[in-house]
Order: C-alpha cells, then sequence, then structure tokens
C-alpha cells in the first residue's frame, strides 16, 4: 500500500477548552463566529463569551477586529494547506490516482472538521474591499496553485475525465466545503450525516465514485 493510500488517521476531535490556551480559543471562537454571523454581523463581546475570556484580551492578544479576522483565516489556511504541501499530493513520487485520491481525502476531512472554513469563504467573497482580498491570498489562491496542477495531470491521465481543471476546482471545493458546512441540514435526509465520520466516508465515496476513472 503506498502512502497515498493509506487511511487519513483521525484525530480525537477538537481538544477541551480546559487544554486550550487563551490565544488559541480566541482564535476558534473567532473562526466560529465571523463563519456564522460575518464579519459586520459579529462582535468582540460576543467571541470573547464564547472563549470565556474577558474582551479586553482580544486586544491583548490580536489587537483590533481585524486583526483577529486576519489571524482567524491565517490559522484555517494553515490547517488547511499543511499537510497538502507535506504530502504525496504535493510530490511527484506516488501515482497520479493516488494523489488525487489522498488530496480528495484531505480536503473532505479538513472541512468535515472546520465546517466554518466554508461558511467564512462564502461569507465574505461576494463583497469587495480589503477581506475579500484577504481571503483569496491568503487562502484561495495557494489552495489553486496547489491543487490545480494536480487536476492537470490527472486529466492529461485519463485519471479525471476531460473537462476544464479550473471549474472542477471551484466545483469540488464549494461542493465538498457547502455540504460539509451543511452536515445537520442533511442529517434530515440522510442518517450517515448524523456522524461526522459516516458522513466523511460517505462524502468521500460519492466524490470519488463522481470524479475519478479509474
Amino acid at each position: 500500500m503506498t502512502r497515498a493510500m493509506q487511511p487519513v488517521q483521525r484525530g480525537r476531535g477538537r481538544p477541551r477548552k480546559s487544554e486550550i490556551s487563551p490565544h488559541d480559543g480566541i482564535l476558534q471562537a473567532a473562526s466560529r463566529a465571523f463563519a456564522q454571523g460575518g464579519y459586520d454581523g459579529t462582535n468582540l463581546r460576543r467571541i470573547a463569551a464564547d472563549a470565556g475570556i474577558d474582551v479586553a484580551l482580544i486586544a491583548h492578544h490580536f489587537g483590533s477586529k481585524l486583526d483577529l479576522w486576519k489571524a482567524a483565516v491565517d490559522s484555517l489556511a494553515t490547517r488547511l494547506l499543511t499537510t497538502y504541501e507535506d504530502g504525496p499530493a504535493a510530490t511527484t513520487d506516488a501515482d497520479v490516482a493516488d494523489r488525487v485520491r489522498y488530496a480528495l481525502r484531505h480536503l473532505i476531512r479538513v472541512n468535515s472538521d472546520l465546517p466554518e472554513l466554508g461558511l467564512l469563504v462564502s461569507q465574505e467573497m461576494h463583497q469587495a474591499g480589503e477581506r475579500r482580498d484577504y481571503l483569496y491570498e491568503r487562502l484561495v489562491r495557494p489552495h489553486h496553485d496547489l491543487l490545480v496542477p494536480l487536476i492537470r495531470e490527472a486529466i492529461a491521465a485519463g485519471v479525471i475525465r476531460q473537462q476544464d481543471p479550473e471549474m472542477l476546482f471551484f466545483l469540488l471545493v464549494t461542493s465538498i466545503s457547502t455540504s460539509s458546512a451543511l452536515r445537520p441540514l442533511i442529517a434530515r435526509f440522510s442518517e450517515v450525516a448524523g456522524s461526522r465520520e459516516r458522513f466523511q466516508d460517505a462524502l468521500e465515496q460519492s466524490v470519488m465514485a463522481n470524479v475519478l476513472t479509474l
């Protein structure tokens, strides 16, 4: 079994609040709040209450509300991109089909573990301005630049059906992130969505069946 085909190790979920530093606790609370309410609809007191800290600590750790928002984006981008860069999806050593499977599996797992990721992007990308530009530079473009070359290679090798690689990239990213964010709604129609792990497995099976030719 190649490295790319080895099962992704599942973590034990998010750490308990008692295990999280104030800095990380604020980031997690901010990511949830900005994803749910958008930048304008979120205030620092709400974030502080969710993190269980005094609101003054936010300024101490991060400065302004915009600085906190940017830090939340950076944190999510790091979690999304780091394992791509370290894994077989970013190399040419493994078979292209294995690398595509790894990349899709990783995309599904990260979005399932971080449903706020897709929500945060959808909240901001339709509005021109500094925040949209920041999301593009820190999250969208690096993600695009890692995956689209792999998609192009897979199409050329016949692993993925002939199509526009740019359109496929955005279709995959938006459909996976939206499905992950809407898991509570999907659970009303499919019992597998009631469990995060079963949902990940079912989504992975569906994506692989619809994307890969092999």
